[in-house]
């Protein structure tokens, strides 16, 4: 039993690299444009260069506590919780430290973690037999292969989508902005 969680605009309300690229245009103008010049040639680049240069404070980051409570629960019922994200393990090995409950970490290294790349890390990870936790149409190849999703917020195209495929939801969960 294997409850997989998404991190940007899920477990987090926010999205790391675009907080990044946000700072990095206020303080680091350089930085910035350097970033943007690399997302055009690979994206896991430029993920893993702002990374690099941008710290980030893992306890004052805003979680949605609905999703740690859910997470809670899972683990409750026997549940080994994967953190499988887009953003580059610079931040998510550390936020999957902090906050002590995830058993593995699936993010951006060479690879933008993200559609059928995620999707096929998830697999070569833990298998096909698991709960997807997700908030963007991105997700949707994810879904589609595991067959049971767990939304985050409530977008009725993505909700539309699921439906349509045959794709049991088990639970819709508010974004909590």
């Amino acid at each position: 039993m294997i409850l997989v969680v998404d991190l940007d605009g899920s477990l987090l309300k926010v999205d790391l690299f675009k907080e990044s690229l946000g700072k990095s245009f206020l303080r680091k103008p350089r930085v910035f444009l350097k970033t943007v010049a690399l997302a055009f040639k690979s994206r896991s680049e430029a993920k893993n260069f702002i990374a690099k240069i941008f710290r980030i404070e893992y306890s004052t980051l805003p979680y949605n506590n609905s999703i740690i409570d859910l997470i809670n629960n899972y683990i409750g019922k026997g549940y080994k919780i994967i953190l499988a994200t887009g953003a580059t393990h610079l931040y998510a090995d550390p936020i999957a430290n902090h906050l002590g409950f995830f058993t593995e970490v699936i993010a951006t290294n060479e690879i933008n973690n993200i559609g059928q790349n995620k999707l096929d890390a998830i697999i070569n990870e833990v298998g096909n037999d698991f709960i997807y936790l997700g908030d963007s149409i991105k997700d949707l190849p994810i879904w589609m292969h595991c067959k049971k999703a767990i939304l985050v917020g409530n977008n009725s195209n993505i909700i539309n989508d699921l439906k349509n495929n045959n794709i049991e939801i088990v639970e819709i969960v508010k974004k909590n902005l």
